[in-house]
């Protein structure tokens, strides 16, 4: 089983049980740490620190903290909440797209929630999302979304005849960075993750969280 030589390392690392497991391709019960363990200096355990440390000189580093620069550039005015749409950089000129809602009554500070998005179309302007985001801020919860890396206002492959993305799909979007961002040795998770880091600094930034 190939992929259990991927998935195994992973999951061992976050302390999940790895059980034997049986491949169609044989008549008796299999265990993939035995291949793994055949591996010379192969290391069946490591730390949780090891492994995130591992992790990030994969994807090629962090990039450092830079002021965000974060603006608001309108607002939507709701019943019980208000949606700011604002712009920070995760890293220099480096733009993130965000939605955030904010309850209109109470006294902070609220609690916080950072909302990443799937692959929907749209991304933080998707109908079901604006309503779990909407919901969280009536319930008195601040909640931020931003549009990830090739969806939403962060199309990266724009055609102005279609005027849409020409690669269509989010997913293919995310596939085309990924093979750009390789060739200069890093992953394009690096960008999507600090994007993240970001986030949480810009909800502090515009907020009395907690």
């Amino acid at each position: 089983m190939s992929w259990a030589l991927v998935l195994v390392p992973l999951a061992m690392a976050a302390g999940v049980v790895v059980p034997m497991m049986c491949g169609a391709e044989h008549d008796h019960v299999i265990s993939p740490l035995d291949k793994l363990a055949a591996i010379p200096g192969f290391k069946l355990r490591v730390s949780i620190d090891a492994f995130r440390q591992q992790l990030i000189a994969n994807i090629g580093g962090l990039p450092a903290r830079t002021p965000l620069n974060a603006r608001t550039v309108g607002t939507l005015e709701r019943e019980h909440f208000r949606i700011e749409k604002i712009i920070f950089e995760s890293q220099p000129g480096f733009h993130v797209t965000a939605n955030l809602y904010l309850p209109k009554h109470g006294a902070g500070p609220y609690p916080a929630i950072l909302f990443p998005l799937g692959h929907e179309p749209g991304a933080k302007a998707h109908e079901a999302w604006q309503y779990v985001l909407g919901s969280f801020a009536t319930k008195g919860f601040v909640a931020l979304a931003w549009d990830p890396l090739g969806q939403g206002e962060r199309g990266q492959f724009y055609d102005p005849d279609l005027r849409a993305s020409r690669l269509i799909q989010s997913t293919r979007e995310h596939s085309m960075l990924g093979v750009q961002t390789l060739v200069t040795g890093e992953s394009v998770a690096r960008y999507t993750i600090w994007d993240g880091v970001r986030a949480l600094g810009a909800i502090l930034r515009f907020t009395w969280s907690d």
